[in-house]
């Protein structure tokens, strides 16, 4: 997708079978629409692997849940990269310094991770439990099972485009993406 502005993007089809049947129900009663999420690089495996969770008041969160519980999305780029970079280091817990200055060697490059910005685009269900708050640019999705990781991108700390997923033209290249390549008839 042009407009994402990174050559890193990935499609994904993570989500269990059950939970994206069960998904697929609730989009055919409410319908569903695209937000980002932003989140620091470490959760990214977790994410991937088990989809996003809600971890409002669990030792897990990190941010806070000023506008209740729930897994927090922005319809706004720029509000999710916000979230998406390095967290600091919590309580006693610090990092073993390494000849790189804090970067990591990864075969013969030097990988820096606090300059990476990592976002999922996701399609969240219009369901009543969906919260809109900050004139519509913070989502609050209390319930799990309406939110689905759909495309994984990787931008460098600078370099995050400004996107509003409430483009109706983004949207329907989103929905033509996902039917192209992702085999999704029921897009």
């Amino acid at each position: 997708v042009k407009a994402f502005g990174t050559a890193y993007q990935y499609m994904l089809v993570s989500a269990a079978p059950e939970r994206e049947a069960l998904f697929q129900s609730l989009k055919t009663e409410f319908g569903s629409t695209f937000a980002f999420h932003g989140s620091p690089p470490e959760n990214w495996h977790s994410i991937l692997r088990n989809g996003l969770k809600n971890a409002s008041s669990t030792a897990l969160m990190i941010s806070g849940a000023a506008h209740g519980a729930g897994i927090y999305l922005s319809p706004r780029s720029c509000v999710s990269a916000h979230y998406s970079k390095l967290a600091p280091a919590i309580g006693n817990v610090t990092a073993a310094p390494n000849s790189a200055g804090g970067c990591d060697l990864t075969g013969t490059r030097r990988l820096d991770l606090g300059s990476l910005r990592m976002l999922a685009v996701c399609e969240v269900i219009n369901h009543p439990s969906l919260n809109k708050v900050n004139n519509h640019h913070i989502w609050v999705a209390p319930k799990e099972e309406t939110v689905v990781t759909r495309f994984f991108l990787v931008y460098s700390a600078n370099l995050v485009p400004n996107l509003d997923l409430q483009d109706v033209q983004l949207q329907a290249k989103l929905r033509t993406c996902m039917k192209a390549f992702g085999n999704w008839s029921h897009v």
